[in-house]
Parts: structure tokens; C-alpha cells; sequence
């Protein structure tokens, strides 16, 4: 069998580089941001860590969208992508608490 080579991405906001199954793509078009969840939008793309998402306060803090885009990124455009991010980390957390609380469900 060959070994198809992974492609990593690098997160903004650790900079360490994951496999791209393992992150959320940002991309802007015609000055929008947009989550691109199948990672095919054409335009140019900035990747977060799923697993980073409890630092989603940096993005804004260290306006990590205009040092990835190499363009001023109004607030509201932050404001967007970072609500839309606390809502999947919420829909994660949730999962996993239901997760677990299965499991010690099945083990009594």
C-alpha cells in the first residue's frame, strides 16, 4: 500500500501545525470572513485548532485575522467568526459531558 502524506496546516493561534481534519478554516472573501468546513472555498484561508477554541479571546486581542490576512479586519467581522466559534465549543463541551455521562451511566 503507498502512505499518502498528511497535509498539515498551521494554527494562528499556537502556530504549531496540525492535520487539517483536525482544524476549523477561516477564509475571506470579497473582505467577509467565512467558515469553510470543507476546506474547497477558493480565497485566501487562516486555520484555528478545534482544540484551541477555549483561547477564541486572543483572535481579537492579538487581531491574529489581520496579521493572517495582511488586511485591516473590522470588529464585527471578529465578532462574527468568534460567536459562531463559542458556539461549536459549547456544542463540543456538551457532547463530550453527555459522553461521559453515558459511560458512567452504562458502568452502574
Amino acid at each position: 500500500m503507498k502512505n499518502h502524506k498528511q497535509n498539515k496546516r498551521t494554527c494562528i493561534i499556537d502556530k504549531k501545525q496540525y492535520i487539517k481534519s483536525e482544524l476549523i478554516r477561516i477564509v475571506l472573501i470579497n473582505n467577509e470572513l467565512k467558515i469553510d468546513n470543507t476546506h474547497n472555498i477558493k480565497g485566501r484561508g487562516c486555520y484555528l485548532n478545534k482544540k484551541n477554541l477555549h483561547k477564541i479571546n486572543k483572535i481579537l486581542k492579538k487581531k491574529l485575522f489581520n496579521k493572517a490576512f495582511k488586511r485591516f479586519i473590522s470588529e464585527n467581522e471578529y465578532l462574527k467568526i468568534i460567536n459562531y466559534l463559542k458556539g461549536v465549543n459549547e456544542n463540543e463541551e456538551k457532547a463530550k459531558s453527555k459522553k461521559t455521562t453515558e459511560r458512567n451511566f452504562n458502568t452502574i
